[in-house]
């Protein structure tokens, strides 16, 4: 009996040996073949952020905001306040804290201002933009920064 026959002698034992191997396969490569996917192949960014800094005629503005993550990350969120000096931004306020996120069809959510940043920060009086940076990991353990994506008060 040859190796062919003992493992493909007809097309039953064929197809189970096929199967068989296949999920061996799974098992040994399955998170490597998953993590090498996430790190090369995921269309990336994996996240994005819309924001809308709303002045609703109090001291301080409405944050419309929506997280969008094409696939499920995990990870940290930075958000921080930039205005410009001759030209040059400079960080003023920040914020962070931990977010787990995946696709979702939800409308933007409003936030505080102070709960948005998770302290009472001043509002600039001068031109100022939001920015916020997500460094995340996919469930294989993938690893990537993104952003900053900034957004302008009106």
């Amino acid at each position: 009996m040859t190796i062919r026959q003992a493992f493909f002698g007809n097309k039953s034992t064929g197809l189970w040996t096929v199967a068989i191997l296949l999920m061996w396969f799974a098992l040994i490569f399955g998170k490597d073949a998953r993590l090498y996917y996430d790190e090369h192949i995921l269309p990336k960014p994996w996240i994005t952020a819309t924001v809308e800094i709303m002045d609703v005629g109090f001291d301080k503005p409405l944050i419309l905001y929506k997280a969008e993550a094409r696939v499920p990350v995990s990870g940290r969120w930075n958000a921080w306040i930039e205005t410009f000096h001759n030209g040059v931004p400079v960080r003023g306020c920040r914020g962070s804290g931990r977010g787990d996120y995946a696709p979702n069809d939800l409308p933007p959510k409003p936030w505080k201002w102070v709960d948005f940043f998770e302290r009472d920060c001043d509002v600039p009086d001068e031109p100022y933009q939001i920015c916020l940076r997500y460094p995340v990991s996919t469930g294989s353990g993938a690893f990537g920064v993104f952003g900053p994506y900034c957004f302008r008060a009106d």
